[in-house]
């Protein structure tokens, strides 16, 4: 009896503690569905709309966040793609038409919302701004997903509803994203946060505070910024061609998405091997995705056999040690873009080597020319960070033949 009664005890005291002073009643309400009439009282509110509970359709239909006969069943929940359609509504009453249109099309070029077509067509630009705005920023997709889950057929919550209307009213309160569409995260920063633009909501403190090339490098002179390396939040302002004044983020606005798809690609060759089925398909979409010399003469013939002799040796090597690696995620961030006598991005990838006679030489795993994976082991899913090198061989270029160049592979925590 005495173990019931704690527990009863415990149950009770943990209900209570979530709202405090509140009924018991009342506190089970807030973690239910928020009515429809609920929502647009709560909206109305939020737009500043005088009313009472009789002139509260008239009031939202006036105002234009609900439309005649839009809404059968007043008591019922609400979705929260509906939610969205009259949140947007009820933004644009109070501050007007404006949203980032710019900010708008990186949400839909780069499929921020990974289910949005999920959701009716003549829905989704409501659901995209109320994003954009940072209003409805959605639920994460993981550790450093770069994309989020609106989840659209899911019945909003009175909690929700709250916070949709406070941030409708205080702009202040809105979620920040960052310039591709991603969500910001301004709470528990990194020490080092002051090095990069911003920090993202989905990746983790250890993703930025890994040090970077430069402070692992022993220099024979005093290195200065800007010069001799640079921080991701100051690389933008690094002189890319001095003699023509063009700056790197003249270079990065047009051109560091492509390096970013090239990276990714040859990260998903690498990460991703079985013996049983690499082809020279596999080789030439590895090869692809680093410097090709285009000059014409014959060191760098030279140059690009070299490079394809090298995988063609690598896959001899992975067949013979009946290698097979799969992925569940590379994520490559264009914000972690930095100098150091060359320019790094720095990438996220889960694997797993599922089989492998011998792990002993990690270049025979996972093909580079140097490979430093701390702790490598057979069978479980890893979780590392590797920073990648990217340039190119010719100058006078506008960034457009940037491609792997450095082929070490790194762990991040290798000390």
């Amino acid at each position: 009896m005495m173990k019931r009664y704690f527990k009863m005890t415990c149950l009770i005291m943990a209900v209570t503690f979530l709202v405090p002073g509140a009924s018991a009643s009342v506190r089970a309400k807030n973690i239910e569905t928020v009515s429809v009439k609920e929502y647009i009282k709560l909206l109305a509110s939020a737009a500043g709309l005088l009313m009472d509970e009789n002139s509260l359709e008239a009031a939202a239909l006036k105002a234009g966040i609900i439309k005649e006969r839009e809404f059968t069943d007043w008591n019922g929940g609400i979705s929260k793609t509906d939610a969205a359609v009259l949140a947007n509504r009820t933004d644009e009453y109070l501050h007007g038409v404006n949203y980032n249109k710019t900010l708008y099309q990186q949400v839909v070029d780069k499929k921020r919302l990974r289910d949005i077509n999920k959701i009716s067509k003549n829905k989704r630009p409501d659901i995209i701004k109320t994003y954009v705005k940072g209003i409805m920023i959605g639920s994460g997709d993981g550790k450093c997903g770069q994309s989020r889950f609106f989840r659209g057929d899911a019945m909003l919550t009175m909690a929700e509803a709250k916070i949709i209307a406070a941030r409708i009213k205080y702009p202040a309160n809105r979620k920040k994203l960052s310039p591709d569409g991603q969500v910001i995260r301004t709470v528990n920063l990194p020490d080092n946060y002051k090095d990069y633009d911003y920090i993202l909501e989905s990746f983790p403190n250890s993703f930025y505070e890994a040090p970077f090339g430069y402070l692992r490098t022993k220099y024979y002179f005093k290195p200065e910024e800007q010069i001799d390396y640079a921080r991701p939040a100051r690389i933008k302002s690094m002189m890319f061609d001095s003699e023509r004044g063009i700056k790197m983020g003249d270079i990065m606005a047009v051109q560091l998405d492509n390096w970013c798809s090239k990276v990714e690609k040859n990260l998903k060759n690498r990460f991703n091997v079985d013996y049983r089925t690499i082809d020279t398909k596999w080789v030439d979409e590895l090869r692809g995705t680093y410097y090709i010399w285009n000059v014409g003469n014959g060191a760098d013939a030279y140059e690009n056999n070299k490079r394809t002799k090298d995988i063609n040796r690598y896959v001899k090597a992975a067949k013979k040690n009946k290698v097979v690696i799969k992925t569940a995620r590379i994520t490559v961030e264009p914000s972690s873009l930095y100098e150091s006598a060359g320019c790094y991005i720095r990438v996220y990838v889960k694997f797993k080597i599922e089989s492998a006679l011998d792990i002993s030489k990690q270049e025979n795993i996972i093909y580079g020319d140097n490979v430093a994976i701390k702790n490598l082991t057979k069978g479980r899913w890893m979780e590392k960070y590797f920073d990648i090198n990217i340039g190119t061989r010719v100058w006078g270029l506008m960034g457009e033949d940037y491609a792997v160049t450095g082929n070490d592979l790194f762990d991040t925590d290798w000390k």
